[in-house]
């Protein structure tokens, strides 16, 4: 694409945000204003053991960012009379099981993370599986089919979920009687010109010009290996791919399909609270401007991109380097290209400080302050918060998805909803989090329907779990008390899913016999002690 001038200063400030080594992984990013290509770099490495230098043309896994080009393309289909939003997903894959709940599941509600569906590729990690086998995509699509058990009822709450990306490229396949690269190509690389643009649905695919994903290890670098993720959203695109996918978010059209403004439109949940995410695409803020776009994350892999209407100006990034945050630098980016717009003034004041959770459902929170004001760590994501009458909100700039709020209960306990589930959550502390017995808890958990094992055993220091049992290999974390019968695992190898929690649950006698886990993704899924 043409560039067009950017400021002198703009241009230095973006300079020294992508300078990284020469000789390591790097990144491509590019900055647009009006639609055009203002500043552009690419730096680093895509192969280490080649010496291949990353270029406009080299591939990256965009990982999440393939959602837009799905909810793009269904948007296609159904312009053309194809399918409707409000389509049961059991109208176009009826093998899918009957939700507990006994309700429809709605194409509207997949592309809004709003159906309440579990979690496959989270089910998987349970299960021990973390690399991205060649069978796995037909695996996690047959998992998400049989999974009849759900997090919650459809438009209940926002959950981030990619099993809901998982069926609607099956619906994709269904309808157009080819494959979901095939139906993306039709609808949005085609008519855009992203030749580069293409699935790679597990790591035993060659493809040309890709950038191969690095960790850090020990000051040096290796292969990422744990990439589960690229089975729910396969896409692989260069910079020039992005760009123009950039410009085409701009202009909200396709040819003659609406998009953008389609997929930006923030979704409701069904009682009219509005979330941060419309349909493919996230709704939120930086420095108080509306923002639309989408972040992907998979060890190694990281992509953003980010539109600022009001200012006509978007912002795309990728790179094959763990250690690169596309949450941390694409802000950056904005920063040094619309320095004129201020930051927003730290929040004075925030709830009280201090961990809190709820033995029942599992849920936890840890409530501190940084830099930018009072901050809540969740069992997924960290939000910044804001002051919202008697409570707290999510300041709804770049960050999570989820909305969140807080506000205070009596005896110092807090009510908080994430994402439209409300829960109370008293103080960790106290004596609140006291352990009995540790050796009560040992013992093997199977979760049987999921297919997952899990031992939990008494360590040199303290409880802690063999997580994944059976599967790729078996990982060992501690876990932390922080509540009556409730533990913290916080998980450290790259690909794992974040912080969960395990609730245990005794009978009538006292005996420990099953526990319940909680993870951002996936709700209430429940072990039975075996042993």
């Amino acid at each position: 694409m043409t560039a067009v001038p950017l400021a002198g200063a703009a241009r230095a400030a973006l300079d020294r945000l992508a300078a990284l080594p020469a000789d390591g992984p790097g990144l491509a990013a590019a900055v647009l204003i009006g639609g055009r290509v203002a500043w552009s770099r690419c730096a680093g490495l895509a192969s280490l053991q080649h010496r291949v230098p990353i270029g406009p043309g080299t591939r990256f896994h965009v990982v999440s960012c393939t959602k837009p080009f799905t909810a793009a393309t269904v948007l296609s289909l159904a312009a053309a009379g194809r399918l409707s939003l409000d389509d049961d997903v059991r109208r176009h894959l009826p093998e899918m099981a009957v939700p507990d709940h006994g309700r429809p599941v709605r194409l509207r509600h997949l592309l809004s993370m709003t159906s309440g569906l579990r979690d496959v590729l989270e089910i998987a990690r349970l299960a021990g599986a973390w690399h991205a086998a060649p069978s796995r995509p037909a695996d996690l699509l047959d998992e998400a089919l049989r999974q009849a058990r759900t997090s919650a009822p459809p438009g209940a709450r926002f959950l981030y979920v990619n099993a809901n990306f998982v069926l609607l490229d099956a619906v994709l396949r269904r309808i157009d009687g080819r494959s979901a690269n095939a139906a993306r190509r039709a609808a949005v690389y085609g008519p855009l010109g992203l030749a580069g643009a293409a699935d790679r649905a597990h790591d035993g695919m060659v493809t040309a010009d890709l950038a191969e994903p690095y960790v850090a290890v020990d000051g040096g670098w290796r292969r990422a290996t744990e990439i589960l993720g690229i089975c729910g959203d396969p896409a692989v695109a260069s910079l020039d791919d992005m760009t123009r996918w950039a410009a085409a978010l701009r202009d909200g059209r396709i040819g003659d399909v609406a998009t953008a403004p389609i997929m930006a439109e923030r979704s409701k949940l069904a009682d009219g609270r509005l979330l941060h995410y419309g349909l493919g695409l996230f709704a939120r803020h930086w420095r108080g401007l509306a923002a639309i776009g989408h972040f992907g994350s998979q060890p190694g892999y990281k992509s953003g991109i980010v539109a600022i209407p009001a200012r006509d100006v978007a912002v795309v990034l990728l790179t094959n380097r763990e250690d690169l945050q596309p949450g941390r630098l694409v802000p950056q980016m904005l920063e040094a290209v619309l320095p004129d717009v201020p930051s927003l003034p730290p929040q004075a004041d925030g709830p009280p400080m201090g961990e809190f959770s709820d033995p029942e459902t599992g849920e936890w929170i840890r409530l501190g302050r940084d830099a930018g004001g009072p901050v809540c760590e969740t069992i997924g994501p960290t939000f910044h918060l804001c002051r919202d009458g008697a409570g707290w909100r999510d300041d709804g700039e770049l960050g999570s998805l989820m909305p969140l709020t807080i506000v205070p209960a009596a005896t110092g306990a807090l009510v908080v909803d994430l994402g439209g589930a409300a829960v109370r959550l008293s103080p960790v502390g106290d004596g609140s989090a006291r352990t009995v017995d540790p050796d009560a808890y040992a013992g093997v958990y199977e979760g049987a329907d999921i297919a997952s094992r899990h031992t939990v055993r008494n360590g040199p220091r303290g409880l802690e779990i063999v997580y994944g049992v059976g599967g790729d290999r078996a990982r060992v974390f501690p876990m932390r008390a922080v509540g009556r019968d409730l533990f913290l695992v916080e998980p450290t190898a790259p690909g794992i899913a974040f912080r969960h929690a395990l609730a245990f649950r005794r009978d009538g006698r006292g005996r420990v016999r099953g526990a319940v886990v909680t993870m951002e993704r996936l709700k209430g899924v429940e072990l039975d002690r075996t042993r």
